[in-house]
C-alpha cells in the first residue's frame, strides 16, 4: 500500500510521519538509509508492528509505503491518519453535505425551452420520463435536474465545477428573462415616448453600471438565491437609471417590484433553513405558503414568532413587520399585470418603500445569522463514515450531564442534511424532540447518562470538568464501537486534545479521534450526537421535575439560583446533591 504525500522532500515526510505517530502513541526507532528512500520502525504498546518507508522520485514525488506493516488494523489507522494530514490534496474525497439548491424562475415558455435545449446539447443532459409535477428531469454525470411545471428549477448532487457552471448558464437565461420584464416596465410607464427614444433609453439602460451595496447590505445580498440577486441588481439599475435620466414615469410604484421578487425569495430560503418550509414542497413542485408562517393565529402570535420567540426579544415588532409587508408585496407588487400596481407619484415614495423591504431583510439576518450558517466541509474524510460525539448539560445546574455519539454512513448523511440537522443551541425544544426522533430511527446512536449524584462523586474523584466531560466521550465512543466499525470520531474540542484519548480503552486506540472547537456547528455527525444528548438531557430533566413535582429550569443564571433556594427549603439540602451539580458556584452562594 503507498500514498502520494504532500511533502517537499522524503527528510520533511519522515518528520512529519513520526511527529503525528508518536501523537497516537506510536514509538518510532532509528531512521535508516535504503534505495531511493527511508526506514524506520514502529512499535505499539511495545510490540513491534512493522516498518514505515519513505520513497521520493521526480515522477512521483514524496511516496509512503506501507507493505511492511503486518497488524491490518494498524495499517489501516496509519492510512487514515496519515492522508487526513499529508496526503495529496486532490487524492482526498470529501466528507460534504449533498448539494439540494432551489431557484424559484418565471413560468416563462421561452426560458424554460431554452434551458432544456442548453442543458441537452451543452453539458449531455439525458431527459428522463418526467413525472406528475414536472415538465422534464434529467441526469448529468451524477447531478440530478428539475424543472417543475410551478417553475421552481431543482439541481441536487455534491458541490462541483460542473454544478456550478451549469447553474451560471442557467442563471445567464434567467437573467434574458428578467431583463426582457424590465423592459417591459419601462415601456408602460413611458407610454407617451416615441419608439426611437424609447430605443435609446434601452441602449443607456445596458450601458448604465450599479453598486449593489449603495442599497442592499452586502451579507443580504450574499445570502440570497442566485434568481434573486438579478432581481436586485436589475432593480437597482432600473432605479439608478430613472434617478439620473430624471424619466417621468407614469407610476413610480413599478421600482418596487424587483425587490418584492426578492423579498419574497429571502423569506423561501429563510424558511427553509429554519424547518418552517418542509424540502419536500420544492420536491413536488409545490409553491411554499410563506403567509400562513407569517400570518397572526387567535393568540397573536405567527407559526415564526411561536417557533423562535426568545429570538426576537431585541426586536419584538419584526415578525408583525414581515407580515404586513410580505401581504403589501403579494397583493401589490408581484402582479405580471403593471395596470394593478398601487399608485405612487414620487420616487422618494419608491425608495421609501424599498429601504423598508431591505431593512426587514438586514434586521432578519441580525437575528438568525448564526443559526442558518451553514456546516462547512471543513473535515475531508475520504467519504468514510464517522461517529460524532458531543454533550449536553454541562452548563446547566440542575439535571445530568449527557453525552451521545451517533454514527453517520452515506446513507444517513444525506438523510441527516435533508431533515435540516444543525447544531442543537440553533434549535427549539420542540424542534429538537422533532429530530430526536427522525435521528434515532435513521442511525445507531449511543448515549451516556450521568445523574447529577453520580457526577457530583466523580467530580470529587477528578476535581476538574474536563477530566470528567473526556471520561464521558470515551465511554460513549467506547459503546458504540462495540457495535459498528468506524475508522473517524469527531468531537468538540474542551481541552487538551489527550484528554479523551487518554481515556480510550482497546477498541478506541484504533480509531482517528479528531477535535475542533465548536465542531457541533462545523460537522453534521456531531450536530446530530447535540441533538441526541440536548433531547435526552431535557426528558431527564422533566422526569425530575415529575419525581419532584417541583419545576427544574435550565442554564445556571440567577433565576436558577432562587429555584435552588425553594428547592432547598422544601426538599433540604442534602437532597440538592441528587438534582444539581453542586461544583457550580450557585451552590457556594446558597450557604
Amino acid at each position: 500500500m503507498t500514498l502520494i504525500l504532500e511533502s517537499p522532500d522524503k527528510r520533511s515526510a519522515e518528520k512529519a510521519i513520526q511527529k503525528l505517530l508518536q501523537r497516537e502513541g506510536y514509538e518510532c526507532g532509528e531512521t535508516k538509509e535504503i534505495s531511493f528512500g527511508l526506514q524506520f520502525e514502529i512499535k505499539f504498546e511495545g510490540s513491534k508492528i512493522g516498518y514505515i518507508r519513505i520513497y521520493e522520485s521526480k515522477k512521483d514525488g514524496v511516496k509512503l509505503d506501507l507493505s511492511q506493516i503486518f497488524a491490518n488494523e494498524h495499517k489501516q489507522r496509519i492510512i487514515t491518519l496519515v492522508k487526513l494530514k499529508l496526503g495529496k490534496k486532490e487524492e482526498l474525497g470529501r466528507m460534504s453535505l449533498p448539494q439540494r439548491r432551489f431557484f424559484r424562475y418565471p413560468r416563462d415558455k421561452e426560458a424554460i425551452e431554452k434551458i432544456k435545449e442548453m442543458l441537452v446539447k451543452e453539458f449531455k443532459g439525458k431527459l428522463q420520463h418526467p413525472r406528475e409535477a414536472k415538465l422534464y428531469f434529467m441526469r448529468i454525470d451524477g447531478l440530478t435536474i428539475s424543472q417543475f411545471k410551478t417553475g421552481t428549477w431543482i439541481i441536487q448532487g455534491k458541490p462541483s465545477k460542473l454544478a456550478d457552471s451549469i447553474i451560471e448558464k442557467v442563471d445567464k437565461i434567467y437573467e434574458e428573462v428578467s431583463r426582457r420584464e424590465l423592459l417591459k416596465i419601462v415601456k408602460f410607464n413611458l407610454p407617451l415616448m416615441s419608439e426611437l427614444e424609447y430605443k435609446k433609453v434601452l441602449e443607456e439602460l445596458r450601458k448604465f453600471e450599479i453598486d449593489v451595496t449603495k442599497y442592499v447590505p452586502l451579507d443580504v445580498y450574499s445570502y440570497l438565491n442566485p434568481n434573486d440577486k438579478i432581481e436586485i441588481r436589475d432593480g437597482i439599475l432600473l432605479l439608478e437609471f430613472v434617478k439620473n435620466e430624471k424619466l417621468p414615469l407614469k407610476n413610480f410604484a413599478c421600482l418596487v417590484r424587483n425587490f418584492a421578487i426578492a423579498y419574497e425569495g429571502f423569506l423561501i430560503k429563510l424558511f427553509s433553513e429554519l424547518n418552517l418550509i418542509d424540502p419536500s414542497t420544492f420536491l413536488y413542485g409545490k409553491r411554499p405558503n410563506v403567509g400562513a408562517i407569517l400570518k397572526p393565529q387567535k393568540d397573536g402570535l405567527s407559526k415564526f414568532e411561536r417557533e423562535y420567540k426568545s429570538c426576537f426579544m431585541v426586536k419584538p415588532a419584526l415578525p408583525k413587520k414581515m407580515w404586513s409587508y410580505w401581504q403589501e408585496c403579494r397583493n401589490d407588487y408581484l402582479h405580471s399585470d403593471f395596470v394593478k400596481f398601487p399608485r405612487l407619484e414620487k420616487i422618494e415614495d419608491a425608495e421609501s418603500k424599498i429601504r423598508e423591504i431591505v431593512n426587514i431583510m438586514k434586521d432578519c439576518l441580525q437575528i438568525f445569522g448564526e443559526i442558518i450558517k451553514p456546516i462547512p466541509e471543513e473535515v475531508k474524510l475520504n467519504g468514510e463514515p464517522v461517529i460524532g460525539i458531543d454533550e449536553a448539560g454541562k452548563g446547566d445546574y440542575f439535571g445530568p450531564l449527557v453525552v451521545a455519539a451517533v454514527y453517520v454512513d452515506k446513507d444517513s448523511l444525506r438523510f441527516l442534511s435533508s431533515i435540516g440537522v444543525r447544531d442543537s443551541k440553533s434549535l427549539s425544544d420542540l424542534r429538537i424532540s422533532e429530530l430526536y426522533e427522525e435521528i434515532s430511527n435513521k442511525c445507531k446512536i449511543k448515549v451516556v447518562k450521568i445523574s447529577p449524584r453520580k457526577y457530583n462523586e466523580l467530580y470529587k474523584q477528578i476535581k476538574n470538568l474536563n477530566q470528567l466531560l473526556a471520561w464521558g466521550h470515551a465511554r460513549a465512543l467506547e459503546n458504540m464501537l462495540s457495535e459498528v466499525k468506524c475508522n473517524y470520531a469527531i468531537s468538540d474540542q474542551f481541552g487538551d486534545e489527550n484528554l479523551i484519548k487518554s481515556r480510550l480503552m482497546q477498541l478506541g486506540k484504533t480509531i482517528l479521534l479528531i477535535q475542533r472547537p465548536e465542531a457541533d456547528k462545523e460537522n453534521i455527525a456531531v450536530a446530530a450526537a447535540s441533538i441526541i444528548a440536548r433531547y435526552v438531557f431535557l426528558r431527564e430533566l422533566e422526569m425530575l421535575s415529575k419525581r419532584y413535582r417541583f419545576r427544574f429550569p435550565k442554564g445556571s443564571s440567577k433565576d436558577v439560583e432562587e429555584v435552588a433556594k425553594e428547592f432547598i427549603k422544601k426538599y433540604g439540602e442534602k437532597e440538592l446533591n441528587n438534582v444539581a451539580k453542586l461544583h457550580f458556584r450557585i451552590s457556594k452562594r446558597l450557604k
